[in-house]
């Protein structure tokens, strides 16, 4: 059976309510209360990417539908050592998948993503630093098509252990790490 990192009650909550829509003027009304219309039209955008690389359709299609960027979600975890080390085969895929997009003009978001449990897990401050420092070694002779967005819709609570300070001075230490 999957298990999924998402699952949740409130996750739980929000896909039972979602299985009850039956129309499209209902799935309209529920996503209009509960989101942002930037938001949906995100998702909708990341749909239609994923549909057209699913169809084998290369980049120089997805330009020509209009789209000038690319989010690429990493779960860099997957992909370093214990002490951020990156691995080469596996960032090898990464830089295809990069150089392929920018030589169509698009833009990459390397989009740092999946670290759910950096709110709790002590010393994981250090690894997400190093893994930044040595991502930032990797794509330094890169164009400026290449973006970093540090940590994916990061989960804080005010006293916990990741507090919103403690997330901008981890966010800061990153931003020193990689601009060193």
């Amino acid at each position: 059976m999957y298990q999924s990192k998402l699952k949740d009650e409130q996750i739980d909550g929000l896909f039972d309510a979602m299985q009850q829509l039956q129309t499209k003027e209902e799935f309209y009304r529920f996503f209009e209360d509960i989101s942002t219309v930037s938001e949906i039209k995100a998702l909708a955008q990341r749909m239609e990417v994923a549909k057209m690389l699913d169809q084998d359709q290369t980049y120089t299609e997805i330009v020509k539908k209009g789209f000038d960027h690319i989010r690429l979600p990493v779960d860099f975890r997957s992909f370093t050592d214990d002490k951020g080390i990156l691995d080469e085969k596996s960032f090898m895929r990464i830089d295809n998948i990069i150089n392929m997009a920018n030589n169509e003009g698009l833009a990459v978001m390397l989009d740092f993503h999946a670290w759910y449990d950096l709110n709790t897990e002590k010393g994981d401050s250090e690894r997400f630093i190093a893994i930044w420092k040595n991502v930032a070694e990797r794509y330094k002779d890169y164009s400026n098509l290449l973006l970093f967005e540090l940590i994916n819709e990061p989960h804080t609570t005010e006293g916990g252990d990741l507090s919103m300070g403690k997330l901008m001075n981890l966010q800061n230490e990153a931003i020193e790490a990689i601009r060193a």
